[in-house]
């Protein structure tokens, strides 16, 4: 969903449910009806844009995953979490795009679910510089 606020703010929002689960599982007929691991049911996301193509381009992301399974046997539960992002860009000439990226702007910690069982946290608050070329 996107809504302009007016010539420069733009708001866009998202949420997704996603219910993936086991029907049946012929080498472990335990996991019939369990969630699949790393699959939270909730997912949202919103961004809010101010865009002034003489001064520059700020974007605001926030994003929220849902608690999760770590594991098939959904016995390992992963705490849902959200998390905010920050992008400044701007356009030299219609070719080359300077930007300033920040995730994970709270510089929040929170345990990644992966496959092999490892017990993983974000990597925290990470700043990247891009420059973008189009020919």
């Amino acid at each position: 969903m996107k809504y302009k606020i007016d010539k420069q703010w733009l708001w866009s929002g998202s949420y997704t449910f996603n219910k993936s689960t086991i029907d049946e599982d012929e080498a472990d007929a335990t996991l019939g009806g369990n969630d699949l691991s790393l699959q939270p049911r909730h997912k949202a996301g919103m961004v809010i844009t101010y865009e002034n193509p003489k001064l520059f381009t700020l974007s605001l992301l926030l994003r929220y995953a849902g608690v999760m399974y770590a594991d098939l046997h959904n016995t390992d539960k992963v705490k849902g979490h959200y998390d905010c992002d920050l992008k400044i860009a701007r356009e030299l000439n219609e070719n080359i795009e300077l930007a300033l990226i920040c995730q994970s702007l709270l510089d929040k910690e929170y345990d990644i679910p992966n496959a092999s069982g490892e017990e993983l946290e974000s990597a925290g608050r990470m700043i990247t510089g891009t420059v973008t070329v189009e020919w």
